[in-house]
């Protein structure tokens, strides 16, 4: 080791030394506020270990001597303490004015010492330190040998102090506020789908929701975690957190369990098996198993994409194969009134924005086809090793059987009324490639099948969906490119995007496109969009003449380390082909949506934000919502979210 050391950098670990008669100064004179090394120097001047010169000064440009070092790895010592178990009392003496303490006995039977403050890793530095310095500690008079055993019970007592933590239970918060106020001038549809009428309009709806999260060993093994929620944000959606319901206004507040999971290793035929019970989530992949955000305007980060049901989940390792079996019941899991809280919804969405009582690609736009009351299923994953110039991936097999409630729903082309079947059948695959450092590709195909009564009108070979992106990120450029294909009768409960204002697009096919580039490290743009067209010639709206152009583009500002802005734009550009339908020429319907947003970074753990939208409609007279064919509204949400 070096004779001379930086007195700068030790007095980061130790301090600064001086002769043992010298008292530590309120403050040092040649240290300012804003050097880099104040905050930690300050520290250790506070608790009395870095003293300086007598005059004052710090001077951390001088070099000290092993001796000096030695003498501060002594003062160190004396303020971490013995650090052992306390020694056995003595007679008690009549109670006077608080003096010097007295020299530590041999170690106690009792008389454990409180929590040192230091972890493992730093003891065992300090006790590297000693060893190094042993001669110099011993020629001011110090019991190495004690010193080191005195450290050794130290480093165990922190040992066994870690262990205790780890097995205490770990109880965190989540709370989130967020009010939203429009301005409309007549009915419109929002950038969810939703037809808000007037409800929103002039008249502030304030959400909250609570969560009281824990983590738990439980003796013996396993571990439980619990989500309890009180909230009035599910009933602001309409009492489902899982579909598109219609807003409302005041919401009435309600409290459930959300998550409540046991998980433990079990036995098996299998490797590294492990059960999970109780109220559990979900989230398979986009075409087959996974929420939907049902709200683009609070954007509640404690919402996720799972769905959570009572029932059990095993997974374990079959050779290299991993599986996972599951069965689970959603509607056992409500609310206070009853409601479920996040059932899963089969197949696209009903769009509020029509074409003559049907959707653009000819599907049924009305109705609540299928709600999941229970669900079971198997997975398998592979995962896929370098090799053949790739640098590794995973390979998923799922099937899916659920059973729920169906509804009564328009057909297209008969325009009967029919009950929508009351279960499905889902399989799926997905297969992600790692194809170099920078390149990746991901591909996933589905396919639905219904069981009860069906459609009139539906043809079983027109209900799959299948899709190949590439992705690109070469850390300033981030891009995607790719093929969607989704058939007109393709149902999962799944999320598989928007085009405008239509969540879960069906009957559409055509390329995607998204890119980003980071200017410098504050400042960054993106742009995408895709090209759409009906999968299949259904005539009518849905023939091969209709076209969709969705475009998209984005700006992200840092201004500062907490504050981050945003502004986001789409447009939809309808080319629907009226020719087949009414013999007539073509009509450009479009929309619009441009939304200002900023964030800002309280603490660590709070953020602020704000966003404030401006939507537009026109349907040049033949594409209408709720009879109304053209509309702009306005839209401002403000938000805190907490987590601690």
């Amino acid at each position: 080791m070096k004779k001379v050391v930086s007195l700068l950098g030790v007095a980061l670990c130790l301090a600064l030394v001086v002769p043992a008669k010298a008292q530590a100064p309120d403050m040092f004179k040649d240290l300012p506020t804003d050097h880099w090394a104040y905050q930690a120097t300050e520290a250790l001047r506070a608790k009395g270990i870095l003293w300086g010169y007598p005059d004052g000064y710090f001077r951390g440009k001088r070099t000290l001597t092993r001796y000096e070092f030695a003498v501060a790895l002594e003062r160190l010592l004396q303020q971490v303490g013995t650090a052992g178990k306390d020694g056995k009392d003595g007679a008690a003496g009549p109670a006077g004015p608080a003096g010097e303490n007295g020299a530590k006995g041999d170690q106690g039977e009792k008389g454990e010492v409180g929590p040192p403050g230091m972890t493992p890793e730093e003891i065992a530095k300090v006790t590297k330190l000693v060893d190094e310095f042993g001669a110099e500690l011993k020629a001011m008079g110090n019991d190495v040998k004690a010193i080191s055993r005195k450290l050794d019970t130290l480093t165990k007592s922190v040992a066994d102090l870690s262990k205790k933590i780890d097995a205490m239970p770990k109880i965190g918060g989540q709370i989130y506020f967020g009010g939203r106020i429009d301005r409309a001038s007549s009915p419109y549809v929002d950038y969810d789908g939703r037809s808000n009428g007037k409800g929103l309009v002039d008249s502030a709806s304030m959400v909250h929701q609570f969560n009281l999260t824990i983590d738990a060993k439980v003796p013996g093994g396993g571990n439980v975690s619990a989500i309890l929620t009180t909230d009035n944000y599910k009933n602001y959606l309409g009492g489902n957190l899982a579909v598109l319901g219609n807003t409302v206004n005041n919401p009435a507040s309600d409290t459930y369990i959300k998550k409540l999971e046991f998980t433990g290793a079990i036995g098996g035929p299998g490797r590294d098996s492990k059960l999970t019970l109780g109220r559990l989530g979900l989230a398979i992949g986009p075409y087959t198993l996974c929420k939907i955000q049902p709200d683009s305007y609070f954007a509640n980060p404690f919402d996720t994409d799972k769905f959570y049901g009572d029932g059990i989940k095993i997974d374990t390792k079959l050779g290299s194969v991993d599986t996972s079996v599951f069965a689970v019941k959603f509607d056992s899991v409500t609310g206070t009134n009853g409601t479920p809280i996040n059932s899963p919804w089969v197949g696209s969405y009903p769009m509020e924005l029509s074409l003559s009582a049907t959707k653009p690609t000819g599907q049924t736009g009305y109705g609540d086809p299928l709600m999941l009351n229970q669900l079971a299923g198997v997975g398998l994953s592979l995962n896929l090793n370098e090799g053949l110039g790739l640098k590794g991936g995973t390979l998923k097999f799922n099937a899916l059987a659920g059973t729920g409630s169906g509804t009564a729903v328009e057909t297209v082309a008969t325009r009967a009324t029919e009950t929508f079947p009351n279960s499905v059948v889902v399989l799926s695959s997905e297969l992600d490639l790692k194809v170099n450092d920078a390149l990746t590709f991901k591909g996933d195909w589905s396919k639905s099948n219904f069981g009860g009564t069906r459609f009139a009108d539906n043809n079983a070979s027109q209900n799959s969906a299948f899709a190949g992106v590439f992705g690109y990120n070469s850390g300033k450029i981030v891009a995607s490119a790719g093929y969607k294909y989704i058939d007109p009768y393709f149902y999962a409960p799944g999320s598989w995007g928007k085009i405008g204002n239509w969540v879960n697009p069906t009957n559409v096919k055509g390329p995607v496109l998204d890119l980003a580039y980071q200017f410098a490290p504050h400042f960054g743009v993106s742009v995408g969009g895709g090209y759409w067209t009906a999968a299949r010639n259904l005539g009518g709206l849905a023939s091969d003449g209709t076209e969709i152009w969705q475009a998209k583009a984005g700006v992200k500002w840092q201004l500062s380390k907490a504050l981050t802005t945003t502004l986001d734009w789409e447009g939809v550009y309808y080319n629907v082909d009226l020719v087949p339908y009414e013999g007539t020429g073509k009509v450009y319907p479009t929309e619009h949506y441009i939304t200002l947003g900023a964030g800002y970074k309280l603490t660590s753990a709070t953020q602020l934000g704000l966003a404030y939208q401006i939507g537009s409609f026109n349907g040049h007279g033949f594409l209408t919502s709720n009879g109304i064919d053209q509309y702009n509204y306005n839209a401002f949400t403000g938000s805190v979210a907490v987590k601690f």
